[in-house]
């Protein structure tokens, strides 16, 4: 491409006389050749703001994102995650259960009782009653319950003999579809930059299962992960999306445990 350059003065015009104007190319920006390299506040910023991200920080970003605390909530979902969802929909169809009548009891009534030798988590509340705020805080996801017209939760934790930490969360919302997709949408978060292994749940229409295998959880100052294994079974059930987490320390914790506790949740409402 050429590029205009000022007209030099006729060696003829005295020193004093103005200098040929630039020409309309020059004064819109172009630099002559030897001008070096141009200033980056002088042109489009975003060419500037790529950086190359290193393969150590993908890792944090995706573990980050996965975040599930030994505590039980469910896989946090970030901003970002959501975006390449948006974008990139490699998400199953949604089953919507319309056999269902609507769940207007309160949501503890529909509870399974304690699994085979396990207790209520003594450390924390075993029982939480989830508005909007508290329905955030322990699913990490915000977004997908104003979404979907989540109206109010329950969640129920046990602790077994062999140290798994059950948790069973029912989630109420204004529809079957609304729960349906909202069910679909928060496992496939979940699934994504994830090293998992994901099944269908035999018997039950929409029932997913989704092994991580990693250890998951926070990244500490070291950059080392706590060793939790989390595995998640969820089912949509009418107005209600039903999620039954198992977590495990130092061990995996099977697709078993949850699968036949969703059953079990399944079968009472």
């Amino acid at each position: 491409m050429s590029v205009d350059l000022p007209s030099p003065a006729p060696a003829e015009q005295p020193p004093s006389s103005p200098a040929a104007a630039p020409s309309s190319s020059a004064s819109a920006g172009t630099a002559p050749p030897d001008a070096g390299p141009p200033d980056p506040s002088s042109v489009c910023g975003w060419a500037y703001d790529l950086v190359e991200t290193t393969p150590s920080q993908l890792r944090k970003r995706r573990l980050r994102r996965i975040a599930i605390a030994a505590g039980g909530g469910l896989v946090a979902a970030a901003l970002v995650a959501g975006v390449v969802v948006s974008l990139r929909d490699s998400r199953p169809d949604v089953v919507i259960t319309g056999t269902f009548k609507p769940h207007d009891e309160v949501l503890s009534s529909y509870m399974i009782s304690a699994p085979t030798d396990a207790i209520p988590l003594p450390s924390e509340p075993a029982s939480q009653d989830l508005d909007k705020e508290a329905a955030a805080e322990v699913t990490g996801d915000y977004r997908y319950l104003r979404r979907y017209k989540f109206v109010v939760g329950y969640q129920r934790r046990w602790l077994r003999a062999d140290g798994v930490l059950i948790t069973v969360r029912l989630m109420k919302f204004r529809g079957a579809e609304n729960a349906a997709r909202y069910q679909r949408d928060l496992l496939s978060l979940n699934t994504m930059d994830a090293e998992v292994k994901e099944n269908a749940v035999t018997g039950i229409p929409g029932g997913r299962s989704i092994i991580f295998t990693e250890p998951v959880g926070d990244l500490d100052d070291t950059g080392d992960l706590d060793d939790t294994y989390v595995t998640l079974s969820a089912a949509p059930a009418g107005d209600l999306a039903v999620f039954v987490l198992a977590a495990a320390n130092r061990q995996a914790a099977t697709a078993e445990i949850t699968e036949k506790l969703l059953a079990s949740e399944y079968a009472r409402l």
